[in-house]
């Protein structure tokens, strides 16, 4: 499905286990992105998930 969709790049939370995001991009010729939506300097970690889904979506083509 990622490669079919042409899913360039998994968001996980800073909290969880990267492990199966990292299968899947090594499968699919991806990226992980780690994010923290529960930084104490939240408006620094939303930026920084807003310019991920920017990047993501610009280079997805979307």
């Amino acid at each position: 499905l990622a490669v079919r969709e042409n899913i360039n790049t998994i968001f996980v939370q800073k909290e969880y286990d990267s492990r199966n995001a990292r299968t899947i991009a090594e499968g699919t010729g991806g990226e992980i992105r780690i994010i923290d939506p529960l930084s104490e300097d939240w408006y620094s970690s939303v930026t920084d998930i807003i310019d991920g889904l920017y990047t993501s979506l610009r280079t997805n083509g979307k």
